[in-house]
């Protein structure tokens, strides 16, 4: 059964949606962590920034039928991330890009600028992108 016929049967609706740009910023004492987590329910989480969604509703479970990938980087590194650069994965659990300055690497920061795309599940080409990037340190 297609994601189409799924979402007008159980009545969810609803579309795809540009997230527009994503900024994950954490700034104090060490250590840091920042991240951008696309949830399975529609919505992404952004450390320091609210009201972000891939989806245009809220619905629990919609990411089953959505995929997700951190397509390139620009500059800096992930610290933790659910797949490859480039790797398409489905959105049917929470997927999370985490950035991390450690009280071990001393005084400074981390930083990456990347470019996430969205799509229907089952291949094809992206349907939406959005410029992110995280920001993890002290100053």
């Amino acid at each position: 059964m297609s994601v189409f016929l799924l979402k007008v049967q159980y009545g969810q609706g609803g579309e795809l949606v540009n997230p527009g740009d994503l900024d994950a910023s954490s700034i104090g004492s060490l250590p840091r962590i920042a991240d951008i987590q696309f949830n399975s329910n529609g919505t992404i989480t952004v450390t320091g920034q609210s009201g972000k969604r891939w989806f245009s509703k809220t619905i629990a479970g919609i990411g089953s039928g959505y995929d997700v990938r951190c397509a390139s980087i620009s500059g800096g590194a992930w610290d933790s991330t659910p797949a490859g650069t480039g790797t398409w994965i489905d959105m049917s659990t929470d997927r999370r890009w985490r950035i991390t300055r450690t009280t071990m690497e001393g005084s400074g920061a981390d930083s990456v600028a990347c470019v996430f795309e969205l799509r229907t599940s089952g291949g094809g080409a992206a349907e939406q992108s959005c410029d992110a990037t995280a920001y993890a340190g002290d100053s």
